[in-house]
């Protein structure tokens, strides 16, 4: 997918996964909506970008749906 990207400045990228979907948004502004119904293991995420770029990271939280945390603790 190509979007607009900002030289010389900091942006958001958010990624929520939810099930076998992901919806993808650049500074909130959505992007891309995925799917992939393979078998889904917990506790591991990757980040790749294009080995010509110049790609800084400073800060990735990684947090449950609200809806997991009840699902989960029975809430």
């Amino acid at each position: 997918m190509d979007a607009d990207i900002a030289q010389n400045r900091w942006q958001t990228l958010e990624v929520v996964a939810n099930g076998g979907g992901f919806t993808i948004s650049l500074d909130e502004q959505w992007v891309l909506t995925a799917f992939d119904h393979g078998k889904v293991v917990g506790g591991r995420f990757g980040i790749w970008s294009e080995r010509d770029d110049v790609t800084r990271f400073d800060q990735i939280e990684i947090s449950p749906l609200a809806s997991d945390i009840r699902g989960r603790f029975g809430g």
